[in-house]
């Protein structure tokens, strides 16, 4: 999950964030800052599910890790579209990889893997609604320790918080660093 540090880090070194997360350590070529206030969002969560969430430290960590692993499934709910969107506005840009089969492939393999994002987000926010569809027996508190109304508001209220943070980051940063790097580099004048 360290992962996404980069991509929030490069996303503020680009500046769609406040640039200061945006930095990259010379030594051990990591986003440093963005690492601290992840560690420190995280601590802050797992304080508040500490004392908030009614159930043993055991239930209390394997619902803070599943919302840790939900926030990373969910960003690829944008990142898939994103990448089709990106090919077709500027086809033209010098791309390391390509996906076999042209725009086709692309759009194939968009279309399957955000289908599979979509219904693993849904089984991660939401665990067990689906399993009655199929004739299978689930009972919330058993395998989670908590209730499901208690899990619910956990996960779906650090969703909208980290939403809210995304949002007040990229509005501070629209209004107090306009332009982008990437606008800069990529797109002709007049675009």
């Amino acid at each position: 999950m360290i992962a996404s540090d980069r991509v929030q880090a490069s996303a503020a070194a680009d500046g769609a964030f406040p640039r200061y997360f945006g930095v990259f350590s010379p030594r051990f070529g990591t986003p440093v800052r963005m690492n601290v206030l992840s560690g420190a969002i995280a601590t802050v969560f797992t304080i508040a599910a500490t004392v908030l969430v009614s159930g043993s430290v055991a239930s209390v960590f394997h619902v803070v890790l599943t919302v840790a692993i939900t926030t990373l499934l969910l960003s690829y709910l944008v990142i898939f579209p994103t990448i089709v969107r990106l090919r077709q506005r500027y086809p033209d840009v010098e791309r390391p990889y390509q996906v076999p089969g042209g725009h086709a492939g692309l759009w194939l393999s968009t279309v399957l893997i955000y289908l599979w994002v979509v219904l693993g987000s849904w089984v991660a926010v939401f665990p067990g609604t689906l399993e009655p569809l199929i004739g299978v027996d689930y009972d919330f508190a058993e395998s989670w320790g908590v209730s499901r109304a208690t899990f619910e508001f956990f996960t779906i209220g650090t969703l909208v918080v980290i939403a809210a943070a995304a949002l007040l980051g990229y509005i501070w940063t629209r209004r107090f660093q306009p332009g982008s790097d990437t606008e800069q580099r990529f797109l002709a004048p007049g675009s």
